[in-house]
């Protein structure tokens, strides 16, 4: 009767594995679950193991190799990439990306955490109400600010010398070029804060810009609302010269009444993730103290490799 329940549940898994690991690709509503996939897993290496104990050996196999498309996209993540050395006397910047929430109104617990943080480009999405004022409190500490409230009222904060910024109405995304002191003078980066609704059309007209984005240094950072496990993220990993620096790093939820009346004892789906150019090295990431929204806030820190001679630089969609 055991052998029976395990290996019906060992079939489940074979099904919603590899549904997780190609369904995206032809519905985002399907790509919604790839959320679960570590459950998967977990639950996977749990019935091989009780196989294994019963004496049903082929069982336990068969449990593994049915998690198997879940565990490959899981471990990928869990051993990550290799950060390479900063090289010495980097320019280095620290980047500071968080979802308010829209009716987030602690605003002085968001603002004590950026002045403790002392970051150089704060990245903020869903920033229509409270964003607005951290925007105006702390204009002497970042002069620069661009701000898309269209859609999911995106914002970039910055210390940087503002070069240029571009109107962006048909993806939910603040974004600026901005000047980087470097041994060659001053050189431009495109820097984009962005909030990628679950549709599938957004995160293709994003993945389709920053495949642009790729051909000149640049950061982008905020709310994807996908895992590293699903589909859609997996594409945007797919662009050649961009590289995900968050890795396995739960942002959501937060202890903070979400959904209404209910405590998680930590987070649990990484969701919001910075990208950079291969001429950005990684020096730290790590996730920020719970400042009210539903989202932890991410910060990475990273050092510019010296531009290389006669790098070409491209102009991104405007």
């Amino acid at each position: 009767m055991l052998r029976a329940v395990l290996a019906c549940i060992a079939a489940a898994l074979f099904l919603m594995s590899l549904a997780i690991y190609v369904g995206g690709a032809f519905s985002s509503r399907l790509d919604v679950f790839a959320g679960a996939t570590p459950l998967l897993v977990a639950v996977g290496l749990l019935v091989s193991a009780v196989a294994h104990l019963s004496g049903a050996h082929r069982l336990a196999i068969g449990a593994l190799l049915a998690m198997a498309p879940a565990g490959a996209i899981v471990s990928a993540e869990l051993l990550g990439a290799p950060r390479p050395p900063s090289p010495p006397s980097a320019t280095t910047l620290k980047i500071l990306s968080l979802n308010m929430h829209a009716y987030n109104f602690r605003v002085d617990e968001i603002a004590q955490l950026i002045i403790d943080e002392n970051p150089d480009i704060v990245l903020l999405q869903e920033s229509q109400y409270g964003g607005r004022w951290i925007g105006e409190a702390m204009q002497e500490r970042f002069p620069t600010r661009i701000t898309n409230y269209r859609h999911c009222s995106t914002q970039i904060l910055s210390r940087l010398r503002l070069v240029e910024t571009f109107h962006n109405e048909d993806c939910t995304a603040a974004v600026a070029r901005l000047a980087v002191p470097s041994v060659n003078g001053d050189a431009g980066i495109l820097v984009a804060s962005v909030h990628v609704p679950r549709a599938s059309r957004p995160a293709a007209i994003l993945h389709s810009r920053m495949t642009q984005w790729a051909h000149e240094s640049a950061i982008v950072g905020g709310d994807f609302n996908r895992t590293p496990w699903s589909w859609a993220l997996r594409r945007f990993d797919g662009i050649q010269n961009v590289h995900r620096r968050t890795r396995a790093l739960p942002t959501w939820p937060t202890q903070r009444a979400w959904p209404r009346g209910k405590r998680f004892a930590f987070p649990f789906l990484p969701i919001d993730h910075i990208y950079a150019t291969s001429d950005w090295t990684t020096v730290s990431v790590r996730r920020g103290r719970d400042v009210g929204s539903d989202h932890y806030p991410v910060i990475v820190e990273l050092a510019r490799r010296p531009p290389q001679p006669g790098a070409a630089n491209g102009n991104p969609q405007r």
